[in-house]
């Protein structure tokens, strides 16, 4: 680790976050870190412990939960278990839509910060986390990173997405000093293409990081270019992979081209991080002393051991919680325990929706995260999805709470020429509905192209 890394993890952070940001994200950090010494029943009765303040505050203090639990005859003081816990309805992005202002908790509203997913779905969701849940989902991610390799502080090259939408150049000077003091730069995932990727290469070269926070699709993309175009590119100590599913023979191949473990994780911009691989690479370690962590079949009944859909409670949001939200996600989730020592328990596998990627006439592959994190920025929005028929033209399907913008459709326009140059020609269509698939599923991308 080098001496700015060892300063900012041991000494700079902590200092920053507690005397400048009069923030409890080190301390917290300090704390979770602590939680590994428990062992896996300690930190259910933990976990436990923290679900029933939740769910009692939620009764008191959230209109939406009260009237529905009371309705159903069920409540908090019946929770002995996980078990009694199940009984309990779920929520949607749906129901949090519809009734938002009765999802918050009372007298929390001044103080939560609002939040925006990149509707992965096809959906962008706001909500509202208070300051503390702030803190301590950053803390937790930061455990998940360092037991997968990553240390606070390492010099890290994220291939990500970048923000899109319109930005100040305070704001993007303001995003520079931040990634600069975190000892990390960003590399534009959505700008790459098949033209441009021998720069990249060269850039990561130049930079030389210690470990890699990629998407999926554009790291095996970039892999597949290294060993096919015999081009080397400096071996990080690490990667990790996040956004989408990371199946073995992507890991095979980046892991080849990189020279280096790649770990992968599972997160999602409701909670950050779910969880997370260690070195072992046995199953992902779930963060069960900051979340509730389901999987329920198709009749809401939950299931261990085979594939269901993943439902999670944040057992630290008091500001707007989310209790029992299904998030889309599917996993599978396992009794098997890792032999690195850490007593969270493990997810098997998680078989999440992976998005279709867009491709444009000058070579460009635009991956389904891009349109999301466009769109996100967008409130009039409220649902869409990306259809390809043809090579040179792409249909935007949008559904708008106050109609489409003349602004709106120039911005979108302008944000997808700068990566296909213009060769890609978009269609933007307001409709009123946008029908789900077949097996009840939204899909962001429907490129016919590469077949269903």
């Amino acid at each position: 680790m080098s001496v700015y890394a060892s300063l900012f993890r041991k000494v700079i952070f902590p200092v920053y976050d507690r005397m400048l940001r009069r923030r409890g994200t080190a301390q917290a950090l300090r704390e979770y870190q602590a939680n590994l010494g428990m062992s896996t029943e300690e930190l259910r009765t933990l976990q436990l412990r923290k679900l029933k303040a939740l769910l009692h505050h939620a009764h008191d203090q959230v209109p939406y939960y009260r009237q529905t639990w009371e309705a159903l005859g069920i409540h908090p003081q019946d929770v002995h278990s996980l078990g009694d816990f199940a009984q309990f309805p779920v929520i949607t992005k749906e129901i949090i839509q519809q009734h938002y202002s009765e999802l918050r908790a009372s007298g929390t509203q001044p103080t939560n910060i609002a939040k925006a997913t990149g509707g992965s779905s096809g959906e962008p969701l706001r909500f509202e986390i208070t300051r503390q849940s702030n803190e301590l989902r950053e803390a937790v991610m930061w455990r998940g990173y360092a037991w997968a390799g990553l240390q606070l502080g390492m010099k890290t090259a994220y291939l990500w997405g970048v923000n899109v939408g319109p930005s100040s150049l305070r704001q993007r000077l303001k995003d520079s000093g931040y990634h600069r003091f975190y000892n990390r730069k960003i590399f534009d995932s959505f700008g790459m293409n098949e033209e441009n990727l021998a720069s990249y290469v060269t850039a990561l070269n130049t930079y030389k990081a210690d470990a890699m926070v990629c998407y999926v699709s554009p790291l095996v993309t970039l892999a597949n270019y290294i060993l096919q175009s015999g081009n080397s590119v400096r071996s990080p100590k690490v990667i990790l992979t996040g956004a989408e599913p990371l199946h073995e023979f992507q890991r095979s191949v980046i892991e080849q081209a990189f020279g280096c473990a790649v770990i992968n994780t599972y997160g999602c911009r409701e909670f950050m991080l779910v969880a997370a691989e260690c070195g072992r690479k046995q199953g992902l370690h779930t963060n069960i002393d900051h979340l509730v962590v389901e999987t329920l079949d198709e009749q809401g009944d939950s299931v261990f051991g085979v594939e269901g859909q993943v439902a999670i409670t944040d057992l630290s949001n008091y500001g707007m919680p989310f209790i029992r939200y299904i998030n889309g996600d599917m996993a599978t989730l396992t009794d098997r325990v890792c032999d690195c020592g850490n007593p969270l328990p493990l997810i098997e596998k998680i078989n999440g929706r992976k998005l279709d990627i867009i491709h444009a006439p000058n070579g460009a592959r635009l991956p389904g995260e891009f349109f999301p994190h466009l769109l996100k920025d967008f409130p009039e929005v409220e649902k869409f999805q990306v259809r390809q028929h043809q090579l040179e033209r792409i249909e935007l399907l949008v559904v708008c709470r106050t109609g489409i913008q003349a602004a709106t459709s120039t911005a979108i326009a302008k944000a997808l020429n700068t990566y296909t140059q213009g060769s890609l020609a978009i269609e933007l269509r307001p409709v009123d509905a946008i029908p789900a698939t077949p097996s009840g599923k939204h899909r962001v991308v429907v490129n016919e192209l590469t077949g269903p």
